[in-house]
């Protein structure tokens, strides 16, 4: 093989792997400047992430001792900060809302956004929603359901692992 074939096909191979090698970097880079923005957030409220999990835009963790969930999620133009005092809700649900003049009964309705929608004991308080998917802000619905399903179980069992600490 001819020297000069094998440097252009090496080079022809760094230039087609260079894409994924810089956004392999910009999405560390992301997750790195989410989880310092979410870290921030406990250490104002003296707690400790005890789990956490990252989708494309958000980051959700939860202390378990406090009972407490944070949500940081970075929006094209915009940062949204959530902190949840879990003794406070009764229960965490999935909300899904669809597009207009769509159903949930049709075979494919077309999902507008995904929330985790946090339920309060007293009826005088307002439900708080943690928003995973907005069809404005991301093309397609990817991994935001399943994230949003794992926790909302995560969620409901520590209200009840709370609830039963509390009796």
């Amino acid at each position: 093989m001819d020297l000069g074939t094998l440097i252009t096909g090496l080079v022809m191979l760094g230039l087609c792997a260079l894409p994924f090698v810089l956004m392999h970097f910009n999405r560390k880079k992301i997750k790195d400047q989410m989880l310092f923005s979410i870290s921030k957030m406990i250490s104002h409220e003296n707690g400790k992430l005890t789990d956490f999990e990252f989708t494309t835009h958000a980051i959700i963790g939860l202390d378990e001792n406090q009972s407490k969930v944070f949500m940081y999620r970075k929006h094209k133009d915009r940062e949204t900060r959530e902190l949840v005092k879990l003794t406070d809700f009764q229960r965490c649900q999935i909300e899904k809302t669809y597009a207009k003049g769509k159903s949930s009964s049709e075979d494919n309705p077309e999902i507008e956004r995904v929330d985790l929608k946090f339920i309060p004991k007293v009826n005088t308080k307002d439900s708080i929603l943690f928003e995973f998917y907005n069809s404005n802000e991301n093309l397609n619905l990817g991994e935001e359901l399943g994230f949003a399903k794992n926790w909302e179980v995560k969620i409901n069992k520590q209200m009840q692992h709370t609830a039963n600490n509390q009796a």
